[in-house]
């Protein structure tokens, strides 16, 4: 048993779906697919079919690196990203290539490289950049943040977790 999920998992190792680098992998919560962030900007949305790895979609998302790419947790056809250009962007997956659904160029001063998504409220997502600022937007209206705070980390926001018990998050 161990030796077949070895040669399975080598196998979908060897894949290659890009001939960039892979910089965030993030899994759909309800399906067998994966959101791919890569190093020359794009996005590829793959999924595992018979120990082999299909490419299903494929988009320019950014202008420069993506750091993240995340699947919406309460709406799973929909996927975030972020970059070095400073944009915070939503696709759609239903449509094909993924059509825009918003982007944001104009809150944050440098690079995005991180967000968590509220899992009790659907409205809510936090981002964090190399401003060092944490940010809460409302999806509903995006054109610029609930609340921004800076956090003084010393080199940015790069990750942000969500207390299991407390609504408010953390940011390192």
């Amino acid at each position: 048993m161990k030796r077949n999920l070895e040669e399975a998992f080598n196998e979908v190792c060897g894949e290659k779906i890009s001939s960039t680098m892979c910089l965030f992998l993030d899994w759909n919560p309800t399906a067998t697919s994966t959101s791919v962030g890569l190093s020359d900007g794009s996005v590829s949305i793959t999924t595992l079919a018979e120990s082999k790895i299909e490419k299903i979609q494929g988009w320019k998302a950014h202008d420069f690196e993506i750091w993240i790419t995340c699947f919406d947790i309460h709406q799973p056809q929909l996927v975030y990203t972020r970059s070095d250009d400073c944009k915070f962007s939503c696709w759609d997956m239903r449509d094909n290539p993924s059509g825009m659904v918003f982007q944001n160029s104009k809150v944050h001063k440098m690079g995005v490289c991180c967000n968590a998504k509220s899992p009790t409220d659907p409205n809510t997502i936090l981002t964090g950049s190399y401003d060092e600022y944490l940010r809460v937007w409302d999806l509903r209206s995006i054109s610029r943040p609930v609340n921004e705070t800076s956090v003084c980390l010393g080199g940015g926001v790069w990750r942000i977790k969500h207390h299991p018990f407390v609504s408010d998050s953390r940011a390192e």
